[in-house]
């Protein structure tokens, strides 16, 4: 088994009274990009000074293994620290390791496009990267959106699965249903190609759409409206509310009422039943 091209173990670092780092623990393979997630303040910054020996932590073990044949491994270490930003023709020159701290920090969309690809393209040369990535509000929404879409798909999965016999005889519609989780993928291409089109914007709206291409839109241009973000959560929500209440509705019809699978028919008798009563 390879070793680590970064390990850390139990590091631990104090500024005064501030526990910067507590007794942190993670591993980067050899050619893996590893991401440091945090807001302002979270210690990113410093576990990377600490991993180049620019702060020397409290407590804890950091190794560095790079080539085995240079004479340091300083000489095959690329960092590129947080006060001076990144240029999109920024290069580094065949580094074992590269460390960025907060590469795509103030640039706009299309700069930190071209970042990332450099990146990558580094990583499938062999490159391991460690990088840290501030965390701003927009991850709050991307993971509810992504979590809220989980509750709809498998409301929907549960209400349609218990007007199925068997595997074998579901109607053209429930099969449709079982499908729903398929369609943003349909939705990609307009969105890659204009992530703030009227077409990318329709999609983040629909509710069995919205909670792939809202993030995935946020991922390219990292620039949405907080507006948009209320709007098509607010249909989201709604929409999920509704089908989790009517999937409890034929749970309880197919197990209290018929102690069996509930047909169509069935469902709509005992829904009308429920609206009048």
């Amino acid at each position: 088994m390879n070793e680590s091209a970064i390990s850390v173990e139990n590091l631990t670092k104090t500024f005064g009274f501030v526990r910067a780092v507590d007794n942190v623990t993670f591993s980067v393979e050899r050619g893996e990009i590893l991401g440091l997630l945090g807001h302002n303040g979270a210690g990113k910054s410093t576990i990377i000074r600490c991993i180049l020996g620019i702060k020397k932590p409290d407590s804890g073990a950091i190794a560095i293994r790079v080539d085995a044949k240079a004479k340091s491994n300083n000489s095959k270490i690329g960092y590129l620290p947080e006060e001076r930003g990144l240029y999109k023709d920024a290069r580094v020159h065949e580094p074992e390791l590269l460390i960025l701290d907060e590469p795509i920090s103030g640039l706009d969309p299309v700069s930190q496009e071209g970042i990332i690809r450099e990146v990558r393209a580094l990583a499938d040369a062999g490159t391991t990267i460690l990088l840290s990535y501030l965390v701003t509000w927009q991850i709050i929404p991307i993971v509810l959106f992504v979590f809220s879409g989980y509750l709809l798909y498998f409301s929907c999965f549960a209400a349609v699965g218990a007007t199925i016999e068997d595997a074998h005889s579901g109607t053209n519609f429930q099969t449709i249903i079982f499908m729903l989780p398929m369609l943003p993928l349909f939705c990609f291409g307009p969105v890659l190609v204009n992530p703030n089109g009227s077409v990318a914007l329709l999609f983040s709206y629909i509710p069995f759409t919205s909670p792939l291409i809202l993030p995935l839109r946020t991922a390219l241009t990292n620039s949405i409206p907080l507006p948009q973000y209320l709007v098509s959560g607010a249909i989201l929500a709604a929409t999920c509310f509704l089908i989790m209440v009517v999937s409890g509705k034929i749970f309880r019809a197919s197990i209290l009422l018929y102690g069996r699978n509930v047909s169509f028919g069935d469902l709509v008798k005992g829904l009308g039943e429920g609206i009048r009563g």
